[in-house]
């Protein structure tokens, strides 16, 4: 469990299966406790990426970006890779590999709740 504010981004980090390179998909939750995806970062083109989208999309120095795609996600679920993606989630300054709350294979769902801090904090100091 993390605490985040309302329009507090969070980042999810995982190498591609095909391309074997790193992609970023960026979230919010929105002041009705949806998870929104922002936008989708990633350094090479290839099979398994977007080859057109209907989203803003730049071409950086260093990576493809689709932006401004603002969709709300009913069920964000990713399954821990278990061989190379070393999936990861980046909040403010922490990076946290999915290992570290989930075990290879493992599909991890993603949800907003809406909860009294002291909620959050009893549910901390008891794991």
């Amino acid at each position: 469990m993390w605490r985040l504010k309302p329009n507090e981004t969070f980042d999810i980090i995982y190498t591609h299966s095909v391309q074997l390179s790193p992609v970023t998909e960026r979230y919010h939750i929105d002041k009705a406790g949806d998870v929104i995806l922002d936008e989708t970062l990633f350094s090479t083109y290839g099979a398994g990426l977007p080859a057109t989208t209907p989203y803003d999309f730049e071409i950086t120095e260093d990576s493809f970006r689709i932006f401004n795609i603002q969709l709300k996600m009913d069920h964000l679920v990713y399954r821990t890779g278990a061989v190379r993606a070393n999936h990861r989630l980046l909040i403010r300054d922490q990076d946290i590999p999915f290992v570290t709350f989930s075990s290879p294979g493992q599909a991890v769902e993603f949800i907003s709740i809406r909860a009294p801090l002291l909620y959050y904090v009893i549910k901390e100091v008891i794991k």
